[in-house]
């Protein structure tokens, strides 16, 4: 089984995309799009502006977004694979709701935008950081904090990001203090490059008016489970939950280790990580060795995309569509009507398929009806109940990922 992971805030960087949008349009096409819904020039802010102004949350939100949405679409149109789980962490849940289908992209840009100016409004002084702690357990990074945090001026884990890294979040002063303190006690600290302390209480006027705001949008059916940062688990994929539970994730903690190991016990075995920079793929290892996981953001990373994914890929649809035929059994002894409604609509796939594979290519839409006229030719010939020539059709589409490509032409 095969996970998507989408990175957060402070994985962006200036340069994030280039590669990606100079060899592939579909890419390019995202950042446009980006551009055009959001009314400012986004792509230019993160392909060639200034660090400090793309860490701005408001900017830096909608920027990894629009990347991860861009990589995504690459790997779908390279390799039309559809993962078995999706999950993103922070920021990147939007990612995962995008990508699963849950949000449209001009929706998840719009929200994620609102989000990142509600977050830094909530934090208007500046007080609000966030500091990755690694070489001490997170129980006591915990407990650390319940003794130093107050109501005026909090301070608590925002993430648990794997069993040797969490990261707190909250006021500035009180963040400076639980530092101190755990700076003697041998705790390595990276401050963290946001611009407000996401998943804290300081984030809690800004959670109410984004669930407010979330309201206005649609939520749809998810092609894949998608693990909610709040609870470790699939969202139920009830409009209401998806609202919930990402207004909680804007106080509450990142339970990234809890998602890594549920979808490991689902077995999951391969992850790509959709984004900039591999700070996701880095923290595997610390949580589960056996999950091979790969970061994608560049073409030149697509080479060991390729050797994971292949695995994961559909059949061949003419070349399925071909085998449905040979092995349906013959209910028909009529010589003339065998070679009319068999062999020759077999042969003219056949020759398709090779023409296809010749060209080094995915068959035309076109190109698939022809391969399933041919199947209606056969099961009628063959005498096949209606019924079950409309299942074994709605299994090749099931099974080669192209239901979303063929169901419209087939009545």
């Amino acid at each position: 089984m095969i996970a998507y992971i989408f990175p957060g805030q402070g994985s962006q960087y200036v340069g994030m995309g280039r590669a990606l949008i100079d060899k592939y349009t579909i890419a390019e096409e995202t950042f446009v799009q980006a551009n055009e819904v959001l009314g400012f020039d986004l792509s230019s802010l993160m392909l060639e502006g200034e660090m400090p102004t793309l860490t701005q949350t408001q900017n830096a939100q909608p920027a990894l977004l629009t990347l991860s949405t861009a990589v995504s679409r690459v790997l779908q149109k390279e390799f039309n694979v559809t993962p078995d789980y999706l999950l993103g962490h922070s920021l990147g849940e939007y990612s995962a709701l995008c990508v699963g289908g849950v949000l449209k992209f001009e929706d998840a840009l719009q929200i994620v935008r609102k989000r990142g100016l509600l977050m830094l409004d909530a934090v208007k002084n500046g007080l609000g950081v966030m500091t990755a702690v690694a070489n001490i357990a997170g129980s006591r990074v915990e407990e650390i904090c319940k003794e130093v945090s107050t109501i005026e001026y909090p301070v608590s884990i925002g993430c648990f990001n794997s069993p040797n890294q969490v990261v707190i979040s909250g006021n500035q002063q009180s963040v400076k203090k639980v530092e101190e303190l755990l700076f003697e006690e041998e705790a390595i600290l990276t401050p963290l490059k946001v611009s407000a302390s996401f998943h804290s209480p300081l984030m809690q006027d800004a959670a109410e008016k984004l669930e407010e705001f979330l309201m206005n949008f649609n939520f749809s059916h998810s092609e894949a489970p998608i693990i909610s940062n709040v609870t470790g688990q699939p969202y139920s994929d009830e409009p209401i939950e998806y609202i919930k539970l990402l207004k909680r994730q804007m106080v509450e903690p990142v339970m990234w280790e809890k998602s890594i190991r549920f979808i490991h016990q689902k077995g999951v075995k391969h992850t790509i990580e959709l984004g900039s920079k591999a700070v996701l793929t880095n923290l595997m290892a610390s949580i589960k060795k056996d999950i091979n996981s790969i970061p994608f953001e560049k073409p030149e990373d697509l080479s060991k995309v390729k050797s994971m994914i292949t695995r994961y890929l559909p059949p061949v649809f003419l070349d399925k569509s071909l085998a449905i035929a040979v092995a349906t059994k013959n209910r028909n002894w009529d010589e003339e009507e065998y070679h009319s409604g068999v062999v020759l609509p077999y042969q003219k796939v056949k020759a398709l398929s090779q023409t296809v594979q010749k060209e080094d290519r995915k068959p035309t839409v076109e190109e698939m009806l022809v391969a399933i006229e041919m199947l209606q030719s056969v099961f009628r010939t063959k005498k096949i109940q209606e019924n079950e020539q409309t299942e074994r059709i709605n299994e090749l589409l099931k099974v080669t990922k192209t239901e979303h490509l063929l169901k419209a032409y087939i009545s």
